[in-house]
């Protein structure tokens, strides 16, 4: 989708009532009925995690299309003033930004959490279901779980998959990496974290098998 400019200006932020926290109810109920029906995957995250907050104390309302027609900087705008309106709503964590720059002169800021690095990480793991599976085990875990992460909180002169994956430094992935993990913490966990889930995982289907019916 073509994404275009909406002026948040033009609406008002209005402080949580119990009516307002009602219709946000309303709006998250509405996406959990909708979500497993849309083939848009990422309209389909939007429309779960983002809108509905975000549209509730706003007036006039937008719609679901309207708000996701939104250019990542004013999503973004949206939600700062939404938060400073309604803090408890959101995550209270300070915004920040680093800026990197790689052994061949491009140059990359990586972004803490906000709605924009969680709307193009979910755009990329997308990319990923739909994308061919590769044999090598370590580059298809750089292209599936690290990759969407990394291209997901940067903006600038983010290299694609095969590119980082095939031309990038050793040193300038690591430069990437260390950065990311500080702008977005949450995000990364180490290979032993990320074993004792998968192994957490594994174990949850195969206790959900062996329960009798």
């Amino acid at each position: 989708m073509t994404k275009h400019k909406t002026q948040i200006v033009d609406r008002q932020i209005v402080k949580a009532t119990w009516d307002i926290s009602m219709l946000r109810a309303d709006l998250e109920d509405q996406s959990k009925l909708n979500v497993s029906d849309n083939p848009d995957k990422v309209l389909a995250y939007f429309m779960e995690n983002i809108y509905p907050g975000l549209a509730a104390c706003t007036t006039p309302l937008p719609t679901l299309n309207e708000a996701y027609s939104m250019t990542p900087s004013d999503l973004d705008a949206w939600y700062l003033q939404a938060r400073k309106v309604n803090p408890a709503w959101f995550d209270d964590s300070e915004l920040t930004e680093e800026y990197i720059t790689f052994s061949d002169g491009k140059k990359i800021t990586v972004l803490s959490k906000r709605p924009s690095t969680l709307m193009k990480r979910a755009a990329l793991e997308v990319a990923v279901e739909e994308g061919a599976t590769l044999e090598n085990i370590r580059r298809e875990v750089f292209r599936s779980i690290y990759y969407p992460k990394l291209a997901g909180c940067s903006v600038g002169d983010v290299p694609d998959e095969l590119t980082a994956r095939s031309e990038m430094t050793m040193e300038d992935l690591n430069l990437w990496y260390e950065a990311c993990k500080r702008q977005c913490p949450e995000w990364f966990v180490s290979l032993e974290e990320l074993a004792a889930q998968n192994q957490a995982e594994q174990n949850g289907l195969k206790k959900k098998e062996e329960t009798p019916v």
